[in-house]
């Protein structure tokens, strides 16, 4: 089974869609957040297109009240309506439906 993120890959032509990957900063270890923004300048250098923010007071963790050490798939429309929320390891049924769900909004933005 390909991840989520594998799938967007392979589904969907580069610049289709808007990804924005939220590091929780708050979590990082002591001492690592150096290392840590380091990374994000290089995977913004390695993947251009792509939204990277450093959360740095786990502000977005707190407004989505979301779980520490976790991973969340939030997909919006262009309006930003929520229209698919998951926190955590998705299935592969999830991964289809949601990939799914993508497709049918991007047919119905271009008719």
């Amino acid at each position: 089974m390909l991840s989520f993120i594998d799938r967007i890959k392979t589904d969907f032509p580069t610049g289709t869609l808007l990804s924005t990957t939220i590091l929780n900063m708050d979590e990082a270890m002591w001492g690592t957040s150096g290392f840590v923004i380091s990374e994000l300048e290089s995977n913004k250098k390695k993947y251009p297109t792509a939204v990277l923010v450093a959360d740095e007071k786990g502000a977005g963790l707190k407004t989505w009240q979301l779980d520490e050490d976790s991973a969340a798939i939030i997909v919006t429309d262009t309006r930003g309506t929520v229209l698919y929320f998951k926190q955590g390891a998705m299935s592969a049924a999830e991964v289809d439906s949601t990939i799914e769900l993508i497709k049918q909004q991007l047919a119905a933005k271009s008719s």
